[in-house]
């Protein structure tokens, strides 16, 4: 068996993951930064209802960590 542990190159995406973007790789492309149109609003609430889970997720709330692009803002731990 062979046993891969460079996973600093590319990390396998694990199938929940998978299963839970595939709608929006295929029936609901949309740019989520595009509200003029229903496709990206719907695809910017999505967004933000995933930013809340993984917040949820990591013992954060919603806002309190930064994105790449974002200023630095204090982190709020429960």
């Amino acid at each position: 068996m062979l046993a891969y542990l460079d996973h600093q190159a590319s990390t396998p995406c694990d199938p929940a993951v998978l299963a839970a973007m595939a709608p929006w790789w295929s029936e609901h492309p949309a740019n989520p930064s595009s509200r003029g149109h229903r496709p990206g609003l719907e695809a910017a609430a999505a967004l933000e209802r995933s930013r809340g889970q993984v917040a949820a997720a990591l013992g954060l709330r919603p806002g309190g960590w930064c994105s790449p692009v974002a200023p630095p803002r204090p982190t709020t731990w429960p």
